[in-house]
This record gives C-alpha cells, structure tokens and sequence, in this order.
C-alpha cells in the first residue's frame, strides 16, 4: 500500500495538466450508453434520475463489482435510472468504455445535458471506486499505469451537474481527503475512509470493497435514510476492521445545506417527488 501511494503521488503533477487537455472524441462505447441512457423515459411526477459509476483502477475486481452493486440498488427504487457506467478493467465488460480521464470527463458532461438545467425535479448519483493517495484517486488501467486524477480534476468532471442534487460515493484510500474541494451546497459527498486512513477490501480479487459492500449489501434497508445507512455501515465497517485487526477507516459524509432533505429521506424515496 505504501508503494502504491507513493507512485500516486509522483503521479498528482501529471493530473493537474490534464483539466487543460484537448477535448477527446467521444468513445463509440460511451456514445452508445449516452444514447440509450437519452431514450430512457420519464415518468411523470418522478425526477430525472441517472448513475454514473467509474470503476478507475483496473488491478482488482473490487471496483467494477462496486459499480454493480450500487447500480444494482439504484434500479430496486429508480425505474427511470439512467445509467452510465465506465472501467479500467478486471474485469472490463465489454460494453463499458475504459474510465480514462476524458471518458470520465465526458460521461458526467453528458449526463449534465441529460438532466433539467436548473436542477430541479432531478437526482444524480456518482460512484468513484479505485485506489487512493492523499488528494488523488488511481486511473491505471494495469499495475504499471501511474495515471491519476487530482480533487480539482474530480471537481471539473462534476461541475456539468450544475444545481443538480447529487449524491457521490468515493470508494478508496484517503478519500476523506477529498471532501474539501468537493462540497457544494447540492453535494451529499460520502467517502470510504478519513482523510489520513486507508480503507479495504480492495485486494486483486476481491467482490467489493469494504465500504461500498457494507453500505448497499451487508443489511441495507430502504427505509433507512442515507444518513442511518451511513452510521449502521460506519459501525458494521470498524466490527468488521476490529475483526481483522486492521487500522480504523473512519468513513466520512458531508452534506450540502440544500440537500439536508434528501440524506434524511428514506432511500427507498430518494427518486420520489
């Protein structure tokens, strides 16, 4: 794990050039989910409603089974969810663009055009699960990729959400550290672990990380609110480090001024009037 900072790190230079990087084509798998994504039909009384979900770091199993999970869940409440859905491997399934800095970039543009512009009568949820370095979140696509993406990229790729109000779950080590330049009135913002702690279960093939796999599997219950879900995950997540002698996570959850409604309602309403 140390080495593995250490290499984010050495990369976070190279990241902070890329917000100022020449517009990419779009990639023909994402421009496929973007279409499917604009014919998914409203519902009338219910909001907009989409996921994007980034599987970032392709040396473990981990992240995309995150996606899956959380994609999973959404769907149960949510039959208007767009969804669009990226990775850099280990799996990549094969409909899924690589989840590069401008592919990122472009899922959340598009889904900015996809949802009402003043961010009325729409929710958004963002998960973003990978390895993490202090500030930093990994986007290798293979153990030799140093690749990266800095807070202040992470925030470029979100602005496109506008007033939306939007949900973004960070499943990785130091995403706490995050927090800071991600929150916004409209930002309900959940992260892993402190920022100065590592989080877990993100071994080469491991199913889910700890965090995403407490918070959505391991005794989630709609009627709770995202804030009780929040605290029975907290507590499940320190048995579970207890258990296994490891050094305390300590998830985090900010929340925006104008969305204190939402993480009080009970998740089963989340895309509910």
């Amino acid at each position: 794990m140390r080495s593995r900072l250490l290499v984010l790190a050495a990369a976070l230079l190279l990241s902070l050039s890329a917000c100022a990087a020449p517009k990419a084509a779009l990639d023909p798998l994402l421009k496929a989910q973007v279409e499917a994504a604009a014919q998914v039909e409203r519902i009338p009384d219910r909001p907009a409603a989409i996921f994007i979900g980034a599987a970032m770091d392709g040396t473990s199993t981990a992240f995309v089974g995150d996606v899956r999970l959380a994609e999973l869940q959404l769907r149960h409440h949510a039959p208007q969810l767009a969804v669009l859905r990226l990775a850099n491997g280990k799996p990549k399934p094969d409909d899924w663009p690589r989840a590069s800095s401008a592919s990122v970039g472009q899922a959340l543009a598009s889904a900015g055009t996809l949802l009402p512009a003043d961010g009325r009568d729409a929710r958004a949820v963002v998960l973003l699960s990978s390895h993490g370095g202090k500030g930093l979140l990994s986007l290798a696509a293979t153990e030799g990729d140093n690749a990266t993406a800095s807070a202040r990229q992470i925030e470029a790729w979100l602005a496109p959400l506008g007033r939306t109000p939007t949900l973004l779950i960070i499943s990785a080590c130091y995403s706490g550290s995050l927090i800071p330049a991600l929150q916004r009135d409209n930002r309900i913002v959940l992260t892993a672990s402190a920022a100065d702690r590592s989080s877990y279960g993100c071994h080469t093939e491991s199913r889910n990380t700890f965090f995403v796999d407490e918070l959505l599997a391991k005794g989630f219950d709609p009627d709770e609110s995202l804030m009780q879900a929040m605290e029975r995950a907290k507590g499940q997540i320190a048995q579970r480090e207890a258990q296994q002698d490891l050094k305390p996570s300590m998830p985090q959850m900010w929340v925006g001024p104008k969305v204190a409604w939402l993480a009080a309602r009970p998740m089963k309403d989340w895309f509910a009037p």
